[in-house]
């Protein structure tokens, strides 16, 4: 895909000098293949990284100076959400539908991104895309230092350990 994406816009690897990456939250699986290619492409061509969480990526498409949330379907009745703008004061959570409710308060005037917003209120559409902009990701990277890839987790994994045999006497 990468290849594909170079391809269509003329240019090689090498033109690549700092790379995004989204390190969650999402899915598990999705997080852990997303930060491997990551490291793996960064390693390989000595390229500084930028983590950027899934739902930063997708707030830097609101409006300059917006104020309200991105909100992403995290399944289970659950919401992954982050506040931006004026008065944010608390990184990503996960939260119930009810319980993201009563954190975001009226909806009117807020401007609400991502998956989320359509499980507090089935006739408001988010105001932004539902997946990130990879531009947007771009011009972030650059205008930021770079940092290490670590995934941003908010609930365990579903998979756990298999228990070791009993052993049969």
């Amino acid at each position: 895909m990468v290849s594909t994406l170079l391809q269509d816009h003329h240019l090689r690897s090498e033109a690549v000098t700092k790379l995004a990456v989204t390190v969650g939250p999402g899915s598990f699986m999705g997080v852990r293949v997303g930060l491997s290619f990551g490291k793996g492409f960064a390693f390989a061509r000595k390229l500084p990284t930028v983590g950027v969480t899934s739902l930063q990526a997708l707030w830097l498409s609101a409006p300059p100076g917006a104020t309200g949330y991105a909100l992403i379907d995290a399944r289970r009745g659950q919401i992954y959400g982050q506040a931006f703008g004026k008065g944010a004061d608390h990184g990503p959570f996960l939260l119930g539908e009810d319980e993201v409710r009563e954190k975001v308060g009226d909806l009117e005037g807020q401007t609400l991104i991502g998956s989320g917003v359509s499980l507090l209120n089935k006739e408001r559409e988010s105001d932004g895309p539902l997946v990130p902009d990879m531009a947007l990701m771009a011009q972030f990277a650059k205008d930021h230092a770079p940092t290490d890839l670590r995934p941003l987790y908010l609930r365990p994994p579903d998979a756990t350990p298999a228990s070791p045999p009993k052993a049969i006497s």
